[in-house]
């Protein structure tokens, strides 16, 4: 999904397949939080290994992110913008080093999985009730306290809460995954044209909260 995403209401992007990869090179921006999410909120569905990319320049976001069962990935090093990320039962892999030292980051639920093959700084870091005492953690350090091997994947990288981290370079995005929208128009307040590539014979629905009815194609 490419362009310009302002989040003026709280939203939703959620799957409606297995195993599906979507690829966000838009710019995101506004002051509202933004749920990527496994489970349909329509449909109570849980779907399995689901994995978004954040690949633009979301600089001007401060809503804050709820992700919820599946992998977030980024290449930007403005990816999650200004704004907090609750992460519940989910996976954070970002590709470049996470540097957000005025940014919480709330851990909930006991399959969440922090991939530490780049270095991470916060604000804060909150696993449920706990609060991380400032300072700067390897992947050892978060199994002394409590981590499982499921939850902390040691690549190598730090995780620091109180502090700073070298950005570094943003990456070149990868190729497109099974699944990602190309473009998005709106014809008038009620009605949307998508443009998508997938992989032969898939089918996607998209839902809408105003009246919940349903749009599906393959």
């Amino acid at each position: 999904l490419s362009g310009d995403i302002k989040v003026v209401e709280p939203s939703f992007i959620f799957f409606d397949q297995n195993n599906a990869t979507l690829e966000l090179s838009a710019a995101i921006s506004g002051d509202q939080l933004l749920s990527l999410s496994q489970t349909s909120p329509f449909r109570g569905k849980g779907l399995e290994n689901g994995i978004v990319n954040l690949l633009g320049n979301n600089g001007g976001f401060i809503g804050g992110w709820e992700i919820q069962g599946i992998t977030v990935k980024a290449a930007s090093k403005n990816a999650f913008g200004a704004s907090d990320i609750t992460l519940i039962d989910a996976t954070l892999d970002p590709d470049s080093n996470l540097n957000m030292p005025g940014q919480d980051l709330n851990l909930v639920g006991s399959l969440i999985q922090i991939v530490l093959d780049q270095d991470m700084a916060f604000a804060t870091v909150s696993a449920g009730d706990f609060q991380f005492p400032e300072g700067t953690y390897t992947a050892d350090d978060l199994l002394g306290i409590g981590f499982t091997e499921d939850n902390v994947i040691d690549g190598g990288g730090k995780l620091v809460v109180g502090g700073e981290v070298d950005a570094g370079p943003d990456l070149e995005p990868e190729p497109a995954g099974d699944f990602r929208i190309t473009s998005i128009e709106a014809f008038s307040v009620t009605k949307i044209q998508l443009v998508w590539t997938s992989v032969a014979g898939g089918t996607y629905a998209v839902e809408t909260s105003a009246d919940g009815e349903i749009w599906q194609d393959s």
